[in-house]
Order: structure tokens, then C-alpha cells, then sequence
């Protein structure tokens, strides 16, 4: 959470009360590899940030897997 925060402050400087806030809110989610985030069909809910790995999105057509794009770290993302 700190690289988020840190990457938020270069953007544009957080105040201390909303730092404080979003480390309340803001929630640590470890996932392993081929964990799906979000199921065909399914409605975005939150808001990734990547501290460590890759993450593809694809999506299927005509029996094919095609890649949409890819995250890697320091990425923002919303699913």
C-alpha cells in the first residue's frame, strides 16, 4: 500500500486526512498465478493496483484467446 500511496503523492499531493483515509479503506489482496479477477459477465467492483507481477486481460472469440491488454507493476486498473 505504501508504493500506491507513494505513486498518488507524485501525481499530486495527498492531505494527511485523506492519506489517513485511504489507508483505512485501501485493502492488501494477494491472489496466486491464473487467478481469475473477473468472470465473463460480470460487473467491475474495484479498483487494482499492481505491486508485483502481470496481469492479462483477454477474451475469447471464435474458439480463440486473444489478449487485450496487459498490466504490469505500478499499473492502475478497474475491474
Amino acid at each position: 500500500m505504501e508504493t500506491l500511496l507513494k505513486l498518488c503523492n507524485q501525481i499530486a499531493p495527498l492531505s494527511a486526512e485523506l492519506t489517513e483515509y485511504l489507508e483505512n479503506k485501501l485493502k492488501r489482496k494477494e491472489v496466486g498465478k491464473r487467478t481469475k479477477l473477473l468472470e465473463e459477465g460480470q460487473t467491475a467492483k474495484y479498483i487494482y493496483f499492481l505491486e508485483k507481477g502481470l496481469v492479462r486481460g483477454y477474451y475469447h472469440y471464435k474458439n480463440k484467446e486473444f489478449t487485450s491488454w496487459l498490466m504490469k507493476e505500478g499499473d492502475f486498473y478497474r475491474l
